[in-house]
């Protein structure tokens, strides 16, 4: 169940941007995966689930990746083979735009036993991420 007074501790600034990058980056994934052959390669034999969360009662979202096909869902699941804890809005912020790569420590740590599917992961992320990188030429809303 929803919790008002739980969304009000991340839901500033960098909260909302947490989430929404979170959310993008995720259905980023989901859709890319049918179209780029890089991704399509690193997926085709999995069958796993892939948790990120960011704590304490932040934002999380699942990756279901089965027969080469990423589904993105909202929430959290139950046993998924990697999780993506972040400690703080911040420390996600930070991440997810690339700004710091410190969370990794943490990240490779708790998932030590799967480290081919960990490092896929994030090779993962840096695909996602050229996708939503605005590319040059592209004119702004300013312009």
């Amino acid at each position: 169940m929803f919790d008002v007074n739980k969304r009000k501790i991340y839901m500033g600034k960098i909260g909302i941007s947490v989430e929404i990058l979170l959310y993008a980056i995720c259905n980023t994934l989901s859709e890319i995966a049918k179209v780029d052959g890089r991704v399509k390669k690193i997926i085709e034999n999995w069958d796993v689930e892939i948790q990120f969360k960011i704590q304490p009662d932040g934002p999380s979202a699942y990756l279901q990746i089965e027969k080469g096909r990423i589904i993105f869902y909202k929430g959290e699941t139950n046993n998924p083979i990697i999780k993506i804890t972040f400690h703080s809005t911040d420390e996600a912020y930070n991440f997810l735009l690339r700004k710091s790569v410190l969370p990794i420590l943490g990240i490779l740590i708790k998932n030590m036993r799967h480290p081919v599917f960990l490092f896929q992961t994030l090779r993962l992320l840096l695909f996602a991420g050229e996708y939503l990188r605005p590319s040059k030429g592209i004119v702004s809303a300013g312009s």
